[in-house]
């Protein structure tokens, strides 16, 4: 992963998703698709098998519990996928840059959103 594609990744900031895309990516089994057993909503997360390959794309970096309606409307954009400093080849960019560093203490991703959509009036937990 090249630091170029690590910034443009995670500058995305679309209202929609291309729902076609992500099906294409389900077939070759790099994100879970789960459907809204009552809503037209959609939860979308990578896979294990797109830690392992490393080849991520900017669907695959959003689709962390990503939730969206039938027509790709995002109502749910939890922070996208983190990269660890030995997974960005060219890192030595940054020596001379400003920069944050963040510590991550366990691997569990908590996004609380309210959102008042014709699904629902209430707040939501996602784990």
């Amino acid at each position: 992963m090249l630091l170029q594609d690590v910034l443009e990744f995670h500058q995305w900031n679309a209202t929609h998703v291309d729902l076609k895309k992500y099906f294409e990516l389900m077939k070759e089994g790099l994100v879970n698709i789960k459907k809204h057993p009552q809503y037209p909503l959609f939860l979308l997360n990578y896979t294990p098998r797109t830690q392992y390959r490393q080849e991520w794309c900017k669907e695959l970096v959003h689709a962390r519990g990503l939730v969206v309606e039938q027509d790709g409307k995002i109502l749910a954009r939890p922070l996208p996928k983190f990269f660890n400093h030995y997974e960005i080849s060219d890192l030595e960019k940054l020596r001379d840059e400003e920069y944050e560093v963040f510590e991550k203490f366990d691997g569990s991703l908590v996004c609380f959103i309210m959102k008042i959509t014709q699904y629902s009036h209430t707040w939501k937990f996602y784990l």
